[in-house]
């Protein structure tokens, strides 16, 4: 009995001492300049409230908000206003003052322009418009379809190199196929930035994209943007007092109770029962902006280089929602299924699921594939009303 109170004793100092150096070591946000006491106390009540009641709750949401890669470690800490526990200030400054414009509305971040920085195993260069990828007019050019990729990181190319991704694939695809002799060629601007939610991307295609009238919206659907921290963006907003924009979202906030100060975990469980109507709310949204600028929209279902079970479920429900809206959707959820060895599909960094070049070549690959079988999908893509030799099944 004493040896085990000895080992316990031993235990619980080991845990303190580690509380005290991180108390130390980790940053605090600027605006809690505190004692080492008080760091120390708060950090502990912290980490009692993870491992005790709420441990069923918090699974997997700490350590995906930090062990993903550090520039989504760097952008998880601008969304949701603390230090990630792996940077120091300075490293974290260095990243969100070079690549990150912090904004006071509803869209609440953005990619700043003129980017050229390496970051994971890829680079990230953006054009004057802040988006990743080649430099585009605001003016549609005579003779080529443009069609505007709305998403997150999944969709930006985290990880990749400037034009591996697979939307700058398909793009140069279709210019290099020409399936319609109407166009010399294909537009596919990239707005998606990491860590956006699909709330955000409703903003983007009435502030943003509409600029570029483009042809038509892919909308790029990662577990991130319906499963997975969904709701991070309309806690954000409520807890630092940005105005919600939409009477919808405002009414969904009223019913659910929720107010400034709340943490993500209860936010989530309050949101929680809303989630379906919030992502028709948004589908149903950018479809209606659409339609106004006389553009078509295609959903895509895209995956992560992960567990294809977990996806699966992720998923759930959604093909039926795009189905009910009548949107071509195209779904690409087992891209990566019944491959042994998917390290050379994502980028080589613990704890990463972000596709590497040779998985965006991947994605590509199945997504031509995909919409050239899809009648609805590739007509919204190609501008091609009927298949015609240069249509699905070529």
């Amino acid at each position: 009995m004493r040896a085990s109170s000895a080992i316990s004793a031993g235990l619980n100092l080991a845990v303190l001492a580690g509380v005290i150096l991180a108390a130390v070591v980790v940053p605090e946000t600027p605006r809690e300049d505190k004692t080492l006491v008080d760091r120390t106390v708060r950090k502990f009540n912290a980490m009692r409230r993870i491992s005790g009641g709420r441990e069923e709750e918090t699974e997997g949401y700490y350590e995906d908000l930090f062990q993903s890669s550090r520039r989504s470690v760097a952008i998880s800490a601008v969304v949701s206003g603390q230090w990630a526990a792996k940077w120091t200030t300075w490293e974290f400054k260095q990243v969100q003052e070079s690549t990150m414009k912090r904004r006071s509305d509803f869209l609440y971040f953005e990619l700043l322009p003129h980017l050229d920085v390496r970051e994971v195993d890829g680079r990230l260069v953006t054009n004057s418009f802040g988006m990743a990828d080649r430099e585009y007019p605001t003016t549609r050019q005579a003779g080529f379809r443009r069609c505007a990729f709305i998403g997150d990181s999944m969709t930006r190319g985290l990880g990749s190199s400037p034009g591996a991704n697979y939307e700058s694939l398909l793009e140069d695809s279709l210019t290099a196929m020409g399936p319609n002799p109407e166009y010399q060629g294909y537009e596919f601007l990239n707005f998606g930035v990491e860590a956006y939610r699909l709330t955000q991307m409703v903003e983007v295609v009435r502030t943003k994209a509409a600029e570029f009238s483009p042809d038509c919206y892919i909308v790029v659907l990662s577990d991130l943007s319906v499963a997975r921290k969904w709701a991070d963006h309309i806690w954000q907003l409520v807890n630092d007092g940005i105005d919600l924009q939409y009477d919808f979202l405002k009414d969904v906030v009223k019913r659910a109770g929720l107010r400034a100060g709340d943490d993500a975990v209860a936010l989530e469980s309050r949101l929680a029962p809303y989630r379906p109507e919030i992502l028709r709310w948004a589908l149903g949204s950018i479809q209606a902006m659409a339609a106004r600028q006389n553009a078509e929209v295609v959903v895509i279902l895209v995956p992560n280089v992960s567990d294809q079970v977990a996806l699966a479920e992720s998923f759930r429900g959604m093909s039926d929602l795009t189905r009910s809206l009548g949107l071509a959707t195209v779904d690409l959820l087992d891209t990566f299924a019944g491959i042994q060895n998917l390290t050379p599909y994502k980028v080589p960094r613990s704890g990463d699921s972000h596709p590497s070049d040779k998985g965006h070549r991947l994605l590509f690959e199945r997504l031509l594939s995909r919409i050239q079988a899809n009648p609805q999908a590739w007509q919204v893509f190609t501008g091609v009303r009927e298949a015609n030799g240069s249509g699905p099944g070529f």
